[in-house]
Parts: structure tokens; C-alpha cells; sequence
């Protein structure tokens, strides 16, 4: 059976954006891999370049993924990775590159929740054409409560982008209908649970969503949402 990635796990415990205790997000993890059966599983707390430096950051994250390690079986591989947020002044931070999803150029970036705040698409302007990076927009599925159509249409076409959904997107109409526009667009698509807690991960419901997915993808579409974009196919 094939093996599904978990691109957006939320299980990072001691992170800025978390209260998580080591065992509990070890207990978590484990439920998330055996309830789902990732073969991999990609942690990504979130990253503010107005509460601290990036080897700030990046020596917490260390510190907290060799704790977890200490406490996970071998076959529960978790790598790290991030979620920068989008904000003013991003770009010029010092030592953005090591934020890139491993293995690949790809920035990992949240949007805010409504668009046009100051400053944000002149910095999303410069990510874009005046960087080195190509944006991975994490948890795209959920600017669709927020943003405007035009709005939305502006992101699926922006060039060269990555775009991460939740697999419960797989059963909403609307992002069904999004999904079938990238794929004709050929935009990359990463796909994550965005689980945070234990309680959340018990009760996943990553059956329903692949069994929702069978309905209504074709093979050869599933193929290019689930494991043709993985990280060779997303590499420049």
C-alpha cells in the first residue's frame, strides 16, 4: 500500500506557538502515524521574524525535535520544517534561506487572514520576484473563509507557487473545485493534517478524506496530488 506524507504537523512541542509537553506530542505523533500510516511526517511551527532571529528559532526547534526523537519509535520519521508569517520586512531577514522545506527552495509562508494589510503585498512582491525562493503557501484551504474570489484567483496563479491543504479539504465542495484548477494549472500540491493536539490526533479521520478523494479524483489525478509532488517533483 502506498505510504502518504503528513506535510503540516502542528506536534512541535516547547514552540512559541504551542504549549505542548515532549510526551505528549511523542503520544500524538504515534497515534497520528498509526491512525494514518505516514511515512514521513514534516513538523512546522510557526516562525516570527518580529518575536526573534532565525538561529533563535532554529536552535529551539533543534533543541525540542532531539528531545522528541529521544521519545519515538525508529520507524516514526518526523523531519524539520517550518511556517514563516508573512509580514513586512521578511525578505530582509538575516539568514531566511535555512527556513526552506528541506531538500528544496521552497519558503514555507502563512498568509495573513486578510489580504490586503499594509505592507503585505508589497513584501509578498518581493518573495516573489526579488528572492531566491519559490513560496509554499501553508494551509491554503483555509484563506478560502476569508479571502475574496479575485483574491484567490490572484494566488493559484502565482508563478512558481507551492500550495499545502489540509487532507479534509478532500471533502469540501469548494476546495475540491480549487484542487481540480491547480492540477489543470499543474501547480504543486503538498497535502498536511495541520494536527496540534493529542485529541486531534486520535481522532483524524484520514480514511474518510483518501475514500472522499477516490470519488472525486481520477488515478491519475490522485497520483499527481498524493505522491507525484513530492520533494524531487517540487525541486527547481
Amino acid at each position: 500500500m502506498r505510504s502518504y506524507t503528513d506535510w503540516n504537523c502542528r506536534l512541535l512541542h516547547n514552540m512559541r506557538d504551542l504549549t505542548l509537553r515532549p510526551k505528549q506530542a511523542a503520544e500524538a505523533l504515534r497515534a497520528l502515524r498509526d491512525r494514518c500510516g505516514f511515512c514521513d511526517i514534516y513538523l512546522t511551527p510557526e516562525y516570527d521574524c518580529e518575536l526573534e532571529s532565525v538561529p533563535m528559532f532554529l536552535l529551539r526547534q533543534d533543541h525540542a525535535l532531539r528531545e522528541l526523537r529521544e521519545l519515538l519509535p525508529q520507524d516514526c520519521r518526523v523531519h524539520a520544517a517550518c511556517c514563516a508569517v508573512l509580514r513586512p520586512g521578511l525578505s530582509q531577514t538575516p539568514a531566511l534561506h535555512r527556513l526552506r522545506l528541506p531538500g528544496t527552495d521552497c519558503l514555507p509562508l502563512r498568509l495573513p487572514f486578510l489580504p490586503d494589510q499594509p505592507g503585505i503585498p508589497q513584501e509578498l512582491n518581493r518573495l516573489l520576484y526579488h528572492s531566491r525562493y519559490r513560496l509554499l503557501l501553508m494551509s491554503f484551504d483555509s484563506y478560502a473563509a476569508f479571502y475574496p474570489p479575485e483574491a484567490l484567483e490572484r494566488l493559484i496563479a502565482l508563478p512558481h507557487a507551492v500550495c499545502q491543504f489540509g487532507y479534509q479539504a478532500l471533502v469540501q465542495p469548494p476546495m475540491k473545485k480549487l484542487l481540480k484548477a491547480l492540477l489543470s494549472l499543474r501547480t504543486p500540491v503538498l497535502f498536511g493534517t495541520g494536527v496540534n493536539s493529542l485529541q486531534k490526533a486520535c481522532h483524524y479521520e484520514f480514511d474518510a478524506y483518501i475514500r472522499a478523494a477516490s470519488a472525486s479524483f481520477s488515478e491519475s489525478e490522485r497520483e499527481t496530488l498524493f505522491f507525484r509532488n513530492s520533494i524531487p517533483h517540487i525541486r527547481s
